[in-house]
């Protein structure tokens, strides 16, 4: 073999790595074809035979096959080929270890057990790009991916309004924008996320690490970190905003709502809502009051010192406000074990941070409003509140101002309060003192207590952070964890604790975050706050049971 022939070879071979290169993090793996078939097909309970030891995730698309379709000689009869016949397309809602639940996207005869399926096979695709090297990821993606019907690629100006320019036109598209590779379904709903494909020369950017450093003792150690961000988040809620059947995860900031999902065990940007700088928003939560399948999120919000909150809901693929200004503090509250009620309460003048009574939160002509009262003896505020027992026996937990955990007996007195501190909030409403003078900056830090969760055994599970709370005017939290408790009717009696994690723990839900038929906490941890040289770091950390 001669010498130009041996470097022809050698540059073929630098060139092809140079392609496979091209293609972002695991794409070509998670995309690839899986074999399975349908074993059960009972009305929309549709279970298919590929689950999460096989690589399946949330939201993977199938095509499902019925009787292949026999092309013949017509000379000798003979069968010459034998075509599959697509019977439709199935997603997978929820992925145990050896199946996935699937619901039915497109059908052109019922799905029936025994009918094979295919993941990720026999689809229109597509490769949008609104960033440079589109054309070149395109022909990688046909090349490395041939068993999707690949469409012709397409260019556009800008990532602007992305999902009206495409949804619809093919089932799958991989989106390159300038910080991302994105792999979407034909609504435009998010599948997987990917970093873009990068120069061979250059240097992958190093991720932030957040050290987990276990501490003997903890009865929740199963941990994982769905996400690790920039930015001082206040408030998350995990809960079905779209109406697929799976679940999405809700980050507030003091300015931002934002949306996504946890796939493959990280989060992924769906989309978010910015608020203005005139607003400040508190605290979130999520109810599905009109009853659609679709939960609206609810956000405590002020202006100045008044309440102007607001309601959102998933639409089209964005975020829209469909309320707003509304004079009221929301909250999702344990009213029986598993059992939430959104409740309404309203602000005072003079010094009077909540208003008697607390209401139920209902719809009237498709806007929020108070409903009927939600009975507490005594006074109370809508946050850090549950109730407890059942009948005769029920008694209302709160976190005081001071941050003890207290029961109160049916006719408002005190049955028990705690020693140590609990709960605990950095997040704050400014309000005027009226008991000083204004020329002594007679303004006050309202700090909104954190929720408390009713699991269906009927423990209480309740946030405790850790710091400085001497100066009601600077509270900064250093360490927090999460502590369960059950009442005996003389006092809470702990039943475990979660490792302590060095942060402040900004909100907590318990819920499937990553749609795999398992309940889990998610914790909202504050590593570091915004300032001028800080950007704030956080992150999403997810304990199994």
């Amino acid at each position: 073999m001669d010498r130009l022939t041996i470097l022809v070879l050698i540059l073929v071979g630098f060139f092809s790595a140079s392609a496979a290169a091209a293609l972002p993090g695991t794409l070509t793996q998670d995309l690839k074809p899986l074999s399975g078939k349908v074993v059960l097909a009972r009305g929309e309970e549709i279970l298919v035979d590929a689950g999460a030891t096989a690589g399946v995730a949330p939201l993977d698309l199938f095509v499902v096959y019925g009787p292949a379709t026999e092309l013949t000689d017509p000379t000798s009869g003979k069968v010459i080929a034998s075509l599959p016949t697509v019977k439709g397309v199935l997603q997978a809602t929820q992925v145990k270890e050896g199946y996935a639940s699937a619901r039915v996207l497109r059908t052109a005869a019922p799905v029936a057990a025994g009918d094979a399926v295919r993941r990720f096979a026999d689809l229109s695709a597509r490769l949008v790009a609104c960033a440079p090297g589109g054309e070149a990821l395109a022909a990688e993606l046909r090349r490395a991916l041939p068993e999707l019907n690949w469409q012709s690629y397409k260019s556009l100006d800008s990532c602007n309004d992305v999902s009206a320019k495409t949804a619809g036109e093919v089932e799958l598209v991989v989106l390159l924008t300038v910080t991302t590779v994105e792999v979407r379904d034909g609504r435009f709903e998010l599948l997987r996320s990917y970093a873009p494909p990068a120069p061979l020369a250059s240097v992958p950017a190093v991720a932030p690490v957040i050290a987990a450093t276990p501490v003997p003792g903890a009865t929740k150690d199963k941990r994982w970190y769905a996400a690790e961000r920039k930015g001082t988040p206040v408030g998350v809620q995990v809960a079905d905003v779209d109406g697929d059947g799976t679940q999405e995860v809700a980050l507030l900031s003091a300015r931002q709502l934002e949306l996504g999902r946890v796939v493959a065990g990280k989060f992924q940007p769906l989309g978010s809502w910015e608020s203005g700088f005139d607003l400040k928003l508190v605290a979130l939560d999520a109810a599905d009051l009109d009853g659609d399948g679709r939960a609206e999120l609810y956000v405590t919000a002020a202006r100045g010192e008044s309440l102007h909150s607001l309601v959102l809901i998933w639409s089209e693929h964005q975020l829209i406000v469909t309320q707003k200004g509304i004079p009221h503090y929301f909250r999702s509250v344990m009213s029986a074990p598993g059992k939430r009620q959104l409740l309404m309460q309203q602000m005072g003048g003079d010094g009077i941070d909540f208003v008697a009574p607390i209401r139920l939160a209902r719809l009237d002509r498709g806007q929020v409003a108070p409903g009927e009262v939600w009975a507490v003896p005594g006074e109370a505020a809508i946050f850090g509140l549950a109730r407890l027992g059942e009948g005769e026996g029920q008694v209302l937990v709160q976190l005081t101002a001071l941050d003890r955990l207290r029961i109160i007996g049916a006719t408002g007195e005190k049955l028990w309060e705690g020693n140590d501190d609990a709960g605990g909030n950095e997040t704050y409403i400014e309000r005027t003192d009226p008991r000083v003078d204004p020329r002594d900056h007679n303004s006050r830090n309202l700090y909104l207590q954190p929720r408390l969760l009713l699991l269906d055994d009927g423990t209480l599970v309740v946030p405790t952070n850790e710091g400085s709370r001497a100066f009601r005017r600077q509270i900064e939290f250093k360490k927090s964890h999460l502590t369960a408790y059950r009442w005996d009717g003389q006092s809470l009696i702990q039943e475990w604790q979660t490792q302590p994690e060095n942060g402040f723990l900004a909100d907590f839900d318990h819920a499937d975050i990553d749609n795999d038929g398992t309940v889990e906490y998610l914790q909202l941890v504050v590593y570091s706050h915004e300032g001028l040289m800080d950007k704030g770091r956080y992150a999403l950390l997810v304990l199994e049971p």
